[in-house]
């Protein structure tokens, strides 16, 4: 759904009139992402496992690093695991899932600009858990429960000067034609951007 979801994310930015959206499958565009054309990163792909090479590292990293915003969607956590670097920065990897199903999306961190009046939300998706996740290098703003263990959603960090977001959904149409789930992205691209 990478391409659908790129679609619907141009309208919505459209309609918002703060950003535009460059869309790309080059990834030599992140070695000169400090170059300074780009005010965020989205990364919504999966594997790829091996293609982060040194270079497209660097920029990705020194992009953030130097003040450059970072969204993650759904199976970021799944892509350029050959880059410990990166996993570090996303802070979380893809680990597993269960079959798709409902399940709620609770807001525990109400104050937060993503998050502020925001309703816990019931999404029909695929729920991602994650390792390599460490809490203490994370605002977690959301998360669901698993066999009565609490799986983050919604989290933030910053990574030098940069600001780095993720939102764990985004794998079903269904959970991209939630309203609020557009409101977390916008938000998200607002926030790394410096809001």
């Amino acid at each position: 759904f990478g391409e659908g979801g790129g679609k619907m994310l141009t309208t919505w930015l459209a309609n918002d009139n703060r950003y535009e959206l460059v869309m790309t499958h080059d990834l030599d565009t992140l070695v000169a992402l400090p170059n300074g054309q780009y005010a965020a990163v989205i990364v919504y792909t999966t594997g790829l496992h091996d293609d982060l090479t040194p270079a497209r590292e660097q920029g990705l990293l020194s992009f953030v690093q130097n003040g450059g915003g970072f969204i993650g969607i759904h199976s970021a956590t799944d892509s350029f695991r050959g880059s410990r670097a990166y996993i570090n920065m996303i802070n979380g990897e893809f680990l597993t899932h269960p079959h798709h199903h409902e399940f709620p999306v609770s807001i525990v961190e109400p104050n937060h600009y993503l998050t502020v009046r925001m309703p816990t939300i019931t999404v029909y998706d695929e729920m991602y858990h994650l390792q390599n996740f460490d809490p203490t290098k994370a605002t977690v703003l959301a998360t669901t429960q698993w066999q009565g263990k609490a799986m983050p959603m919604v989290y933030v960090r910053n990574y030098g000067s940069g600001r780095v977001a993720y939102l764990a959904n985004g794998h079903t149409q269904q959970s991209w034609n939630h309203p609020d789930f557009r409101k977390l992205l916008l938000r998200a691209i607002a926030w790394t951007t410096g809001a």
